[in-house]
């Protein structure tokens, strides 16, 4: 869908929004969105840490490695 929008609207800018370390990522789940940030080059990229908030069920998951990969890829804008 993103390429179908970018080849129609002339000027169109994507922005995203990336949590690092979410429990349950696999390493592969980790290169996907790496390679996806990579082919997009997106203008605006918002990047978090993930952060357990008590009471979720992610927060009983271990997660928590990946930030510094993401903050190297942006490094190449």
């Amino acid at each position: 869908m993103a390429d179908a929008l970018l080849a129609r609207v002339p000027g169109l800018q994507l922005a995203t929004d990336v949590i690092c370390g979410f429990p349950g990522e696999s390493d592969a789940d980790h290169a996907a969105s790496m390679a996806l940030v990579a082919a997009y080059r997106f203008p605006h990229t918002h990047v978090s840490q993930y952060y357990a908030r008590p009471g979720t069920p992610a927060a009983l998951e271990e997660g928590g490695r990946r930030r510094q990969g993401f903050v190297m890829c942006l490094d190449l804008y």
